[in-house]
């Protein structure tokens, strides 16, 4: 006669119990034997679905019981993945101090810092440049996280990237720069940045045009035109450092 819930049973309850984010039920069922490492169709873990929800004291009784932070699920996500693409920030810090890898390629060779630019979370990228993360880390079509707050608008993180050695010009697999980016998007205030960081105001990408030619609004157009008076600032930076 049974004495308890199978593996199965009790790897689907422990699954519900984080997601709810009772670390009561979490903990009672960890003590009776049920399977940390569980996985679903998905080949997430409890640990996935608990970073994702923001349950800071149920992903602390999974680690302390043997979760295993670099799992993967089917698309190459770990829980500081999940954790930072769903803005948790102090779940984030938690799971970097018990050793969380900051660069671990997802599917398409996503990383962190891409998802906290693609979500325009300033707080979350400077815990991630802080802890470490790579600025010009590469994602499997070239772009940088810099490509993905110049397309989608988001200045404050551009800027930090930049004040952190994000590249002005890095270009990805198809020549596109982060200038033609932010242009063919139509991000004025991305393209003054970057303009006002060093960004060559003419590249091409490989198939010819140029980021003026990319453009989808007039006073963007306009700025790429002239572009001189928003490049002073990159000079004088230049000459300062030439002279010391």
């Amino acid at each position: 006669m049974s004495s308890g819930p199978s593996r199965a049973t009790a790897g689907g309850q422990l699954f519900a119990a984080s997601q709810a984010g009772d670390a009561e039920v979490v903990a009672r069922l960890l003590a009776a034997g049920a399977p940390v490492g569980c996985r679903n169709a998905y080949s997430w873990t409890p640990l996935h679905t608990a970073a994702a929800q923001g349950h800071v004291d149920v992903v602390q009784l999974l680690l302390d019981n043997g979760a295993d932070l670099a799992a993967k699920a089917s698309n190459g996500w770990t829980a500081l993945l999940g954790a930072v693409e769903n803005g948790h920030v102090a779940l984030s810090r938690l799971l970097l101090e018990r050793g969380a890898v900051l660069n671990a390629k997802a599917q398409a060779g996503w990383v962190p810092l891409h998802r906290a630019a693609v979500r325009g979370r300033l707080d979350m990228i400077l815990l991630l440049l802080d802890s470490g993360a790579d600025p010009h880390f590469k994602a499997d079509n070239g772009w940088t996280a810099l490509h993905w707050a110049a397309k989608l608008g988001h200045a404050s993180v551009a800027h930090e990237l930049l004040v952190r050695g994000g590249d002005p010009n890095a270009r990805a697999t198809d020549g596109a720069s982060v200038l033609h980016t932010a242009a063919n998007a139509g991000n004025i205030e991305v393209v003054r940045l970057l303009l006002d960081w060093g960004a060559e105001p003419e590249p091409t990408c490989k198939a010819g045009p140029t980021a003026l030619a990319m453009c989808t609004d007039d006073a963007c157009r306009r700025l790429l035109a002239h572009p001189e008076p928003f490049q002073r600032w990159y000079r004088r930076r230049l000459l300062t450092l030439w002279r010391a």
